[in-house]
């Protein structure tokens, strides 16, 4: 049967055409008459011989393993774990620079907070000197002491918002008329001529001057003062100033004998008063220390004379 098989394979089947052993159609009419041997051989001889080195290289690596152990002491040393490849660190993002915060932005009808002003400080306070004089401060000479003895009267002080007329002198601490009887010349306003008060006066009677008309003033102590300011309104006039040392105010005329006052200005024969501020300058003998000072008015240019305020100057 192979024999028979084999001479087919080797002739056409149809035309009887001998063929070549590696030729597998006729060449007359085209006929395949035999297959082609494949070249390839089957897959499992080459299974079988990868599977061989396989094993042989897993055993040269075996032994290996086992030969170093003994070299190093008998122990077979533990397959080492393969690093674990860290994961990526997560990185922290960069803190955004802080961006510089801009002012605020006042509402249209929001005002600016005022500055604090600065505390004003305090003034110190001024102490105003006594006024010096001539001799101590004594009391009457050939009477009992005074009650003022030793002491001195405040300075002249502003009264009403306004500024002191005589500011380097003092105001008496009274004021009164020589004659206690006279009610024609304001005895209820006499106290005008000391308040400190420039707006405030006193006058002679309304109806006119017919005599003359004296106004005392009680300093507080015995001090001989070297003028007299009398700061005048109205038409101008003439006075004469006097003075006593006596315990008390005399209530006689200066002009009666032995009346108690001494004359201090050197009007001859009185000084004029005008209207304004007017500083009469006094004389007194050495050692004479009045305490009461009389301003007797003796002559009137207009219907009345006018006093806003009087003041001692040392």
């Amino acid at each position: 049967m192979r024999n028979r098989q084999q001479r087919d394979e080797t002739a056409c089947a149809a035309y009887g055409t001998p063929l070549e052993p590696d030729q597998v159609a006729c060449l007359e009419c085209g006929h395949i008459t035999r297959r082609r041997r494949s070249l390839i051989p089957s897959g499992w001889p080459l299974r079988a011989g990868l599977a061989s080195t396989t094993a042989l290289l897993v055993s040269a690596c075996a032994g290996l393993g086992v030969s170093a152990a003994f070299q190093g002491g008998g122990k077979v040393p533990k397959t080492a774990a393969a690093p674990t490849t860290p994961s990526n660190p997560t990185i922290p993002p960069a803190p955004a620079p802080p961006s510089p915060s801009a002012p605020a932005t006042p509402s249209p009808g929001a005002q600016a907070p005022a500055p604090a002003k600065p505390a004003t400080p305090a003034k110190p306070a001024v102490t105003t000197p006594a006024p010096s004089h001539s001799g101590s401060v004594t009391g009457p000479s050939g009477g009992g002491g005074g009650s003022g003895g030793g002491q001195t009267t405040a300075p002249a002080q502003p009264g009403g918002g306004q500024a002191a007329p005589f500011p380097d002198g003092v105001t008496p601490d009274s004021a009164n008329l020589l004659d206690a009887g006279d009610t024609a010349d304001h005895p209820n306003k006499v106290q005008n001529v000391n308040d400190g008060d420039p707006r405030t006066t006193w006058s002679t009677a309304s109806s006119g001057f017919s005599h003359s008309v004296g106004i005392w003033l009680d300093a507080g102590s015995y001090i001989a003062y070297r003028k007299l300011g009398i700061l005048a309104k109205g038409p101008s006039y003439s006075v004469q100033i006097y003075g006593s040392n006596a315990n008390s105010a005399p209530s006689a005329p200066p002009t009666q004998a032995g009346s108690g006052w001494t004359r201090l200005d050197a009007g001859s024969p009185s000084t004029p008063v005008s209207s304004g501020k007017n500083r009469i300058p006094l004389s007194e003998a050495s050692g004479y220390q009045p305490r009461y000072y009389l301003i007797w008015i003796t002559a009137v240019s207009g219907t009345n004379a006018t006093i806003a305020e009087t003041a001692l100057i040392g």
